[in-house]
């Protein structure tokens, strides 16, 4: 870091702090966010279209130092998608759809597979992650130090 560098941050320190408030910091979060975002849409296993159209970067919280988002989905089957689980009818005695070929097909249970697509979009990319938030952060800081 040259002295120039040195002395403008430090001459711009309040300006700098300022910058970095949480609410300066949620760009950057959804920056993070939407490598995510990104990873996860070709990942979801629902090859119809409409999980991956719905994946997301939503706004979540804002302190005075920090910013979080979700990444997610909000339709009904998403989560079991995510991580598995067993249906069960709740208000009739067997669950019912239509098979490929047209037929219909009864169940009193079904077990749904774990076919996660979100978390290896975030375990396969902290690099990646960390490089949209840090040129983030960094254009805020550039930007006061102007």
């Amino acid at each position: 870091m040259s002295q120039t560098t040195v002395k403008i941050l430090v001459d711009n320190t309040k300006g700098v702090l300022n910058a970095l408030s949480g609410r300066d910091l949620l760009p950057a979060a959804r920056n993070g966010g939407l490598v995510v975002q990104n990873s996860a849409r070709p990942a979801a296993p629902i090859d119809k279209g409409a999980l991956r159209a719905s994946i997301h970067v939503e706004d979540d919280e804002v302190t005075t130092t920090a910013a979080w988002v979700n990444v997610g989905s909000e339709l009904i089957y998403a989560r079991i998608q995510e991580f598995g689980g067993v249906i069960e009818p709740k208000n009739k005695k067997m669950l019912s759809w239509l098979g490929k070929d047209g037929s219909r097909i009864f169940a009193k249970r079904v077990h749904i597979p774990a076919q996660p697509y979100l978390r290896p979009a975030m375990d396969n990319n902290h690099e990646q992650i960390k490089n949209a938030v840090g040129a983030t952060i960094k254009m805020i800081i550039e930007r006061v130090t102007a």
